[in-house]
């Protein structure tokens, strides 16, 4: 795992780092199914502790960050908010390898994924980041 260019070989460091760090928090994967690296996470709306795959059906399902490490149900993991974002195969995130050049990413309807359209109709529009590479996106993402 890699922390800035530093690599971190020990998982606990890790997480300790992350979740003392701006911009990381720890969560609780509550959804029945795996989170993946990279997925979009938002918290949950119908528990009180948390953390579900985001999608744009409500303000109250808005993402808040991306899944740092990827997560079995009921473990926790770590959500990176703010930063750069590396990664090798985006698709699990937005259904192509890599992201598209320069261009701003959109929390999708589907849940845990993002999208390069602007979304239309009842849906939130929700900006997550911005592509720097075919394997880089710069989080910004806009709190509803």
């Amino acid at each position: 795992m890699y922390r800035g260019n530093i690599r971190i070989e020990n998982t606990r460091l890790y997480q300790f780092l992350s979740s003392n760090s701006v911009g990381f928090a720890t969560a609780e994967n509550v959804t029945g199914v795996t989170f993946l690296k990279g997925q979009v996470i938002g918290r949950s709306v119908t528990l009180d502790k948390g953390y579900v795959l985001a999608d744009n059906s409500a303000v109250a399902s808005q993402a808040i960050g991306l899944c740092a490490d990827g997560a079995k149900n009921g473990a926790g993991t770590i959500i990176q908010m703010v930063g750069v974002f590396v990664l090798a195969d985006w698709t699990p995130v937005i259904g192509a390898a890599t992201l598209a050049a320069r261009t701003v990413y959109y929390l999708s309807a589907t849940p845990g994924m993002l999208t390069a359209v602007v979304p239309v109709g009842p849906a939130i529009i929700q900006k997550v980041g911005r592509s720097l590479s075919p394997s880089v996106l710069s989080l910004n993402l806009d709190i509803l």
